[in-house]
């Protein structure tokens, strides 16, 4: 999914007691078939009944999950101001006051959507300016506990500082952010901006791991 989608798509199929009704039409005529065949059609309604639960869950958890991205920031292209709360890459905690387009905070499986797009901005720009943008950032997979963060467009000025515009989040990590928004102040998930909460003056977000985790089906 990129941050333009507006759905998730779940693949389902259809449980072998859902294919004999199609056949059968009834279920009485499915139990009669199956019980002249020599098997338990017990075992069919047990297969159906763990099957749809199971489909419900993943459904109940695609409506709550951030499956990418948040987008914390203004609704629209103005400016940022907040103070952000985290571990620097020297490890101890700092906050820092920042005025930027906005914070993105992605999973391991949206770190190929949005967050990568501006990281490739910044390399480029290092490379524009005669810096060696050849490395890499780290890469989080789907599974593991971490997330990482990218400040967009941070702007360095006399009352605020750009010192920590990319990082990961860890188990435990803090990474707070207080709005110092009079107004227009967001944040969303999965670029779904019509969903998006309040994020104004005087409210904190923090931000952590979920116990819910995606999982890549092949």
């Amino acid at each position: 999914m990129d941050r333009n989608a507006n759905k998730i798509v779940i693949v389902t199929q259809k449980s072998h007691l859902q294919e004999l009704l199609y056949k059968y039409n009834t279920k009485a005529q499915a139990k009669f078939y199956i019980e002249h065949m020599g098997a338990d059609f017990s075992d069919y309604i047990l297969e159906d009944e763990t099957y749809q639960k199971a489909l419900a869950n993943v459904k109940q958890i695609a409506d709550k999950l951030v499956v990418n991205d948040f987008f914390i920031g203004p609704k629209s292209h103005t400016s940022a101001r907040y103070d952000l709360t985290t571990r620097h890459t020297l490890g101890r905690v700092i906050t820092e006051t920042q005025s930027s387009s906005g914070i993105i905070v992605s999973t391991g499986i949206g770190q190929t959507g949005w967050y990568k797009s501006v990281m490739a901005q910044a390399k480029a720009a290092c490379g524009l300016f005669g810096y060696d943008g050849s490395g890499d950032y780290e890469k989080i997979g789907w599974d593991e506990k971490k997330l990482s963060f990218v400040v967009r467009e941070p702007f360095p000025s006399n009352t605020t500082d750009s010192t920590v515009v990319f990082g990961t989040i860890g188990e435990g990590d803090p990474f707070r952010v207080l709005s110092k928004m009079p107004e227009n102040g967001v944040i969303f998930s999965d670029g779904m901006e019509e969903d998006a909460i309040e994020f104004n003056s005087g409210v904190e977000v923090n931000i952590g791991m979920s116990e819910w985790k995606g999982c890549l089906v092949r």
